[in-house]
């Protein structure tokens, strides 16, 4: 079994037409998160799943890196990334273990955080392992989570002042926990790792997003 990074870029994106090629100082999100993704350490294989002809293209440039179409059925606006990753999964004849996901529309991150979490990770003696990046949001459309012993817990209480989302930096999980619970993130098992810094907490998905990320650049 196997330590993969898998870099996710469907193209279709609704809100923000072709988000995964816009560009940040001359490279676009996706050439960003491979370059980033080549410096994490403990990886097996780098595994980039798109739809999009010109993310397919880049093949060519980035060497080592594994490039997967993505067939149409997971290729849609309701396609779920788990279903994403099974199917990757059962595409290599070594099977996964521990999975990183790297989306492209986190233009910013810290490699020490990213490596110091993954070891950490990957040394955790447990058969289910979830671990995200969090920070704290007002989006009533993601989940809220308090934390308890670096364990985030489903808040439902909207009035709770310590409140995080997921930010989408980073995903770690592991195989087993993915099989058993069909999710990347459940409450009371998933840890979380608290982002604070403003610019690794942006997550691309509309306009005022990108025009905040050029910002920092």
């Amino acid at each position: 079994m196997i330590n993969v990074i898998i870099i996710p870029a469907r193209a279709g994106s609704v809100r923000l037409k072709n988000k995964n090629i816009l560009k940040i100082n001359k490279q676009t999100l996706v050439e960003r998160t491979l370059i980033f993704s080549k410096k994490i350490k403990n990886i097996d294989k780098i595994i980039v799943s798109s739809n999009d002809l010109k993310v397919l293209s880049y093949s060519k440039k980035f060497k080592n890196i594994y490039f997967i179409k993505r067939p149409k059925s997971l290729s849609t606006s309701k396609s779920l990334l788990i279903d994403t990753v099974n199917y990757l999964n059962k595409s290599f004849d070594k099977k996964f273990e521990n999975i990183l996901i790297l989306q492209p529309t986190s233009p910013y991150r810290s490699l020490n955080l990213i490596n110091s979490n993954w070891i950490k990770f990957l040394n955790k003696r447990k058969k289910y392992k979830s671990s995200i990046s969090i920070s704290k949001g007002t989006n009533i459309k993601k989940r809220f989570f308090l934390i308890k012993k670096n364990y985030l817990i489903l808040s439902k209480n909207n009035n709770d002042s310590n409140k995080y989302q997921a930010n989408g930096n980073f995903f770690m999980v592991n195989i087993n926990f993915l099989k058993k619970f069909k999710k990347f993130v459940i409450s009371h098992f998933t840890e979380g790792t608290v982002i604070n810094n403003k610019k690794n907490m942006i997550d691309i998905d509309t306009k005022q997003d990108y025009i905040l990320a050029t910002k920092f650049n």
